[in-house]
């Protein structure tokens, strides 16, 4: 398999462990309140929130470029942060890949 070949979502583990950290942050918060790592719990997901928030804001011309859903992309990133961001400039590459050669026969420059 090249490079080219490559199924989109290989950030896939990553956003399977970012998952799993989130459930035990709420899992800190939820069962084990007022203890130290409760409150880094807390902590950590107020300051990736606020880091995830600005990411959306700073990469608001990508996630518009990117095939598929605005509002999905933006979820997304407030969610997995820079890990859905790079997925989304795979798929950007596989888009401007994939419309290149039509843009060729169509005579229309790139």
């Amino acid at each position: 398999m090249n490079e080219d070949d490559k199924p989109i979502g290989g950030m896939l583990p990553f956003k399977a462990a970012t998952v799993i950290l989130y459930l035990v942050f709420i899992y800190q918060i939820a069962m084990r309140p007022l203890t130290l790592g409760a409150n880094m719990s807390i902590g950590l997901s107020i300051t990736l929130g606020v880091l995830h928030v600005y990411e959306c804001y700073r990469y608001r011309e990508v996630i518009q470029r990117a095939p598929g859903s605005v509002s999905r992309h933006t979820l997304g990133i407030l969610v997995f942060g820079i890990f859905h961001m790079v997925d989304l400039k795979e798929a950007i590459r596989g888009a401007r890949q994939t419309t290149r050669p039509h843009a060729r026969l169509s005579g229309v420059r790139t």
